[in-house]
């Protein structure tokens, strides 16, 4: 639904802006070129029309369709990761395909390397189509062209997606520079060149690849704003696996290629996030059953997901190490919502829950009373 309301908000952009490509290029222009000083031929007021259509290319149009493209390519490589049950094996790989995807809607599938792919020949249902970035650059030179006559050109570099401390854990930043654009055809020739854009975009409503991956179910992202908790409100964020910040836990980015804090603690600090596990809503999508809890707890362990799936939260730890049961949550009967449900007391701590709240505590035998 969002990615509908997101595709018709991006047609309003483009309808806007061939509006305004239609008024100038119905003016009676005499240029040579086009730069709005005075070598132009053109009245004052023609060269304010013309400084608005930069504006709506640069300001509206190219940053939109930036982001526009950014979270699709992200949905379908996630998409990718749950169907095929296997995470990109580091950041590398994860850049390279993204960067790749975005362009012009092809990946380097693991499988088939090292020929790059259409990933809607890949996935079981279309995702890019033609909404790749190139795509959408390329439909619009087409209709200037056939509408007008004058030729639209244009250049780019890679783009290149991150996460940092200006980023924050609830956002990814994605760095991307037009090199140049023109609009060329009789008696016109302009052009602008180097546009940078360093974007900061939302990653609510994006796909955990993480829990496609491990989970094999399509799990979407959303930040829960509460500070003040109490038992109540800890078991809706854990029944909607709504999401925190924990400074040992992956980033967004970092679930793409399941990493952990011991891989990068710079990113993990700034952007981790945490969700607790409620496997008892969650079906594998392929294997359409519903998650086996039981297979998850037996070790005990805590039911942040990370904990959970990369096991580095349990008594594999080497020191001390504790776990709690969850009062008024915890059930100790197999089948059972919230079997076997254990936090850590620094994941209490991001939940501001009530020490009385812990019980049954759990250690490896390493811990000094």
């Amino acid at each position: 639904m969002e990615m509908n309301r997101k595709a018709l908000f991006f047609t309003v952009v483009s309808i806007f802006l061939m509006s305004a490509l239609i008024f100038y290029f119905s003016l009676d222009n005499t240029l040579v070129y086009f730069s709005g000083d005075t070598q132009s031929k053109i009245d004052s007021y023609k060269i304010t029309v013309g400084n608005d259509l930069i504006q709506i290319i640069e300001d509206v149009y190219l940053p939109l369709n930036i982001e526009y493209t950014a979270r699709r390519s992200l949905t379908a490589l996630t998409t990718y990761i749950a169907e095929q049950g296997k995470s990109f094996p580091d950041n590398n790989s994860l850049v390279g395909n993204f960067t790749t995807l975005f362009i012009n809607g092809t990946f380097y599938n693991p499988l088939t390397m090292p020929n790059p792919e259409l990933i809607d020949d890949v996935l079981s249902t279309d995702i890019i189509e033609d909404d790749d970035f190139t795509s959408r650059l390329k439909n619009l030179s087409t209709m200037i062209l056939e509408i007008y006559g004058y030729n639209f050109t244009y250049s780019m570099n890679e783009p290149f997606i991150y996460q940092n401390e200006d980023t924050g854990y609830d956002r990814f930043g994605i760095s991307f520079t037009v090199d140049s654009y023109r609009i060329v055809g009789d008696q016109l020739n302009w052009s602008r060149n180097n546009i940078e854009y360093n974007l900061l975009i939302d990653i609510t409503g994006l796909l955990d690849p993480m829990h496609a991956y491990h989970g094999g179910y399509e799990h979407p992202i959303v930040i829960n704003q509460t500070e003040n908790y109490d038992i109540n409100a800890f078991i809706a964020s854990v029944e909607n696996m709504d999401y925190k910040h924990d400074h040992e836990g992956p980033s967004f980015l970092m679930r793409f290629y399941n990493g952990t804090f011991e891989d990068n603690e710079d990113e993990t600090s700034c952007c981790g996030l945490v969700t607790m596990i409620n496997a008892s809503t969650r079906k594998d999508m392929r294997t359409n059953t519903m998650y086996n809890i039981a297979d998850i707890t037996i070790l005990r362990n805590s039911f942040a997901d990370h904990c959970m799936w990369n096991q580095n939260c349990n008594y594999s730890k080497p020191g001390c190490y504790r776990l709690y049961d969850i009062d008024g949550l915890t059930s100790d009967i197999l089948g059972n919502d919230h079997y076997e449900f254990k936090i850590t007391l620094p994941q209490s701590l991001i939940y501001n829950l009530s020490y009385d709240l812990l019980v049954d505590e759990y250690d490896d035998g390493s811990c000094l009373s």
